[in-house]
């Protein structure tokens, strides 16, 4: 009598089935992270969104108590957060602390602030006010989206760096930046108000 061995199939997975899991779960993977990125730069948009609502409420509120717009805050290495207006500072910082408003945005960068010397002290608001002297530009530099703008805020988005053209009267928008601009005569108006 001979015996035979006959081997049993074992049940499990085989190296091949196990590589092809092994890359279906991770194309998964790969689309829930993104996915997920997708869901938290949104998020983190709308926040910034809500946060740029608070700073123009601040703005407004601050030409309401003294009659003009604030200076911007020092861009350095320890910044105050505090309005430096002598001598008059166009660009730098959000005065945060001056304003009583959050001093970055969702991702931790805090916001550039821009605005028009003529509006840092008491402003005319008759025919013979001042304009703003800013101005937006798309960013394929093509076309322009507001002119004579008299304060601009800005947070560089998700990439957090300028790819945006900005010199004394012009800020081109960057690929994710998102603006705030308050227009001369919704200033004027709060003036007025006040």
């Amino acid at each position: 009598m001979s015996t035979k061995a006959t081997a049993k199939p074992s049940g499990g997975f085989t190296l091949i089935e196990m590589a092809i899991a092994l890359t279906i779960l991770g194309v998964v993977m790969i689309g829930g992270f993104d996915a997920m990125r997708s869901q938290m730069t949104k998020r983190r948009m709308e926040q910034t969104q809500i946060s740029m609502q608070e700073i123009q409420q601040a703005l407004l509120g601050f030409i309401t108590v003294n009659g003009r717009l604030p200076c911007a805050a020092v861009d350095q290495a320890n910044p105050t957060g505090v309005e430096e207006c002598s001598p008059v500072t166009e660009s730098g910082l959000l005065p945060w602390v001056t304003l009583g408003v959050k001093p970055a945005d969702p991702w931790g960068r805090t916001y550039r602030y821009y605005v028009t010397s003529a509006f840092t002290s008491s402003f005319a608001t008759d025919a013979v006010a001042p304009l703003g002297d800013l101005t937006v530009r798309n960013f394929s530099d093509t076309a322009d989206i507001a002119l004579q703008v008299p304060v601009l805020i800005i947070s560089y988005g998700r990439n957090g760096q300028s790819d945006a053209k900005i010199d004394t009267a012009e800020y081109r928008l960057g690929s994710d930046d998102i603006l705030l601009w308050v227009p001369t005569d919704v200033l004027k108006y709060q003036k007025i108000r006040s």
